[in-house]
């Protein structure tokens, strides 16, 4: 789900856009910003892989994506990444992750790899 305003809407919340092209906002303190990125290739994958020491990483993987909350009177920062969450997947022993877009992603694949 992807959530869209215009600068009224932030502007009446107190809030105003990012600067630089950053894709977030500021509001009362704090810099909320997210960063999408491109799937990781199959060697990046690998290395993810190799790295948690499992063979059960969803195909489709946002490696790159991240949701940063920063405060900016203090520096402090909470950094959600996708390395972190699966880092903490494995220390629990949960069961492997399925990614609901995967499903169609690996359809069509199979789809077209088989004409």
């Amino acid at each position: 789900m992807e959530w869209e305003s215009d600068e009224r809407e932030l502007k009446a919340a107190g809030a105003e856009p990012l600067p630089d092209g950053r894709s977030g906002l500021r509001i009362h303190g704090w810099e909320i910003e997210s960063r999408k990125r491109s799937i990781l290739t199959s060697l990046q994958l690998q290395q993810w892989e190799e790295e948690l020491q499992t063979s059960h990483l969803p195909e489709m993987v946002f490696g790159d994506n991240s949701l940063v909350l920063k405060h900016v009177n203090t520096g402090t920062k909470i950094h959600f990444n996708a390395l972190d969450a699966l880092v903490g997947w494995k220390h629990e022993a949960l069961p492997p992750v399925e990614v609901p877009a995967a499903a169609k992603w690996k359809f069509r694949r199979y789809y077209y790899l088989s004409d």
